[in-house]
Formats: structure tokens, sequence, C-alpha cells
């Protein structure tokens, strides 16, 4: 289906985009079952509810023996798109803005949304703060999306990443920096807030508070993510 079918979709509403950092692991289900929200990538794994929708840039990565029982809204790959009617009326194709130079594109979000485009860069989390902006939400709130390690772990179970050769702490400062322009100019613009919801007692303490309910509920360590990028490539600066 065409992105215009979710211009506006849900004005005014609060729509939660869902990332796979391993704060994630501490959500009650239930809470975020009953919101609006969009997974991103693989965080469906990590979840025992489906996501309103799911947002990926590499549906390559989804089990296609059951992907179709999930609303996705993905780049357009050949493989997803043969199956026939009564599941494509559940994906929204669209093809990625690759410019990370020129946020003016953030201002025309709703009418590229129209042409098919939707600006990934730097984190599918900005596409999915972007979405949100375009479906009329009045707030997004990011769960999961942790734009950083806690400790030795930085993606829930099950998950892929691809750092290109970067460490993680320098793809999360750029994802970071991103998200933070795309604030600026979704608050202004579009007069929707961006927050983030934390399943930890405070501010301080994330750490602690990590290894504390991982000992308390009995949550085995996590394992190494496995890391599939086919290039490298050097940083990038947000700040300038």
């Amino acid at each position: 289906m065409n992105l215009n079918n979710l211009i506006l979709k849900h004005t005014g509403e609060t729509i939660y985009v869902i990332g796979s950092g391993p704060s994630l692991r501490f959500f009650p289900g239930n809470f975020l079952e009953s919101q609006i929200t969009i997974g991103l990538n693989l965080a469906y794994k990590s979840l025992k509810f489906k996501p309103t929708y799911n947002l990926t840039i590499h549906p390559e990565l989804i089990d296609k023996t059951t992907c179709f029982e999930y609303t996705w809204i993905t780049k357009k790959k050949d493989w997803l798109a043969k199956p026939k009617e009564k599941h494509i009326r559940h994906i929204y194709f669209f093809q990625n803005q690759k410019e990370i130079n020129d946020m003016s594109y953030v201002f025309l979000a709703r009418q590229r949304a129209r042409e098919g485009y939707v600006y990934v860069g730097r984190g599918i989390h900005t596409a999915g703060a972007i979405l949100a902006a375009v479906m009329g939400a009045r707030t997004c709130v990011l769960a999961g999306v942790d734009l950083g390690a806690i400790g030795d772990d930085h993606h829930a179970t099950g998950q892929s990443v691809r750092f290109h050769g970067m460490p993680p702490e320098g793809v999360y400062r750029e994802y970071y920096f991103n998200l933070r322009r795309i604030r600026s100019i979704l608050r202004v613009n579009y007069g929707m807030s961006i927050l983030t919801l934390s399943p930890f007692l405070g501010l301080h303490h994330v750490e602690e508070e990590y290894n504390f309910l991982q000992s308390e509920l009995g949550y085995p360590k996590l394992p190494k993510p496995t890391d599939t990028s086919a290039y490298k490539r050097d940083s990038f600066d947000f700040t300038s």
C-alpha cells in the first residue's frame, strides 16, 4: 500500500516507537500492547504482542514464514512484493531518502511520504520518529530505544546489528546526535514532542538497575549480537 494511507491517521494521539535496546527486556508487555506502536527492525521478536506497525529497511532479515502475520512499513524488495494481494494489504512500501546533511526534507515529511519516501539515516529510530509525525502524533514515546549500551549489552535477544566496523559507542553517538536534530525540527514544524520511556528507577543508576532486574527476574545474560555489515565506514559528525 502507499504511505498516503498513513498520513494523519493518528492525529493528536501518542505513538510508541519500540526499539531493540536491552531496556526493552523489562517493559511490561501488557502496557505497550495497549498503545499505538511502531516496532523497529527485529524488535517484534522480543515482544509478546504484535506491534500496530513494524518498520524495517532490511526485510531480508524477517522470517518469511511469519512476516505476513504483521503489518510492515518497509523498503520495497522483490521477494516481499510477490505474495498475493491479501498479504500486500498489510504492507506499506517506501523508498529511502538517504540525505543526511540537509535536514530540509523533514520540513516536507508528509509531502515526501505522499511521494513514497521516508528518511532513514544513522538509525531506524529516526524513521520511526518521522513516521509518527507523518501520522499526526502529538507525542512520540521511545521505548527500548536506548541510544547506547548498558554495560556490555546493546541489543535484546535475537537481534542483528550493522555497525560497519565502528565501535558501538561511536554508532550510538551518531544515533543520538541525528535524533536530537530531528527532534527539534519535528517539534517546531509538526508540534510533536519526543519522550523516552524507561523501565528503571530514576536517571542515574541505569546500569545498576539493569543488573539488579536481570538478577531479580532470573534473566540470562544476553549473547553478543552478530554484526551483519557488508562494508566498513567512518563516523559522521552531526555536531558541525
